[in-house]
């Protein structure tokens, strides 16, 4: 069973390896505690059978701003609807909170990033040059909430 909870310390560990997995991007535990004590609220995870299978870390830019620094869904659970689920349930919780607005970057080769995104709403915005650690650009995107 699918569920969308709120991310606990316990999680950490697997969340670390994930983020390596998929992104190849290591940062240590004080990157990910620091964002969660920022707001809590922004840092969720998707459950399945008790395993995690997808996570969402942002932060609250502005009372109604916020941005999503990494979202992923695990390997060989992609393709089956859980980034829907958790972006939904994200965009669900920020409205609540009176955010307004919901931002991202999305590499400019990961096009099936971008058409995710955008079938749930997301318009791309413009273009940051060389964001990403191997000089790749990346769209910025935002959907209004």
């Amino acid at each position: 069973m699918l569920v969308v909870r709120e991310f606990k310390y316990s999680d950490l560990d697997q969340m670390m390896y994930h983020v390596a997995d998929l992104f190849d991007q290591v940062n240590p535990p004080e990157f990910y505690t620091m964002i969660y004590e920022h707001w809590p609220e922004g840092f969720i995870v998707l459950e399945d059978e008790g395993k995690v299978r997808g996570f969402i870390i942002a932060n609250l830019l502005s009372a109604d701003n916020v941005r999503i620094l990494i979202m992923g869904i695990v390997r060989g659970a992609q393709g089956k609807g859980f980034g829907k689920v958790l972006l939904t349930e994200f965009s669900k919780r920020a409205r609540s909170m009176n955010i307004k607005k919901i931002m991202l970057e999305v590499r400019v080769s990961n096009t099936k990033a971008q058409e995710f995104y955008a079938s749930l709403g997301f318009l791309a915005t413009g273009i940051l040059k060389e964001f990403y650690q191997d000089s790749e650009n990346a769209y910025t995107m935002e959907m209004k909430i």
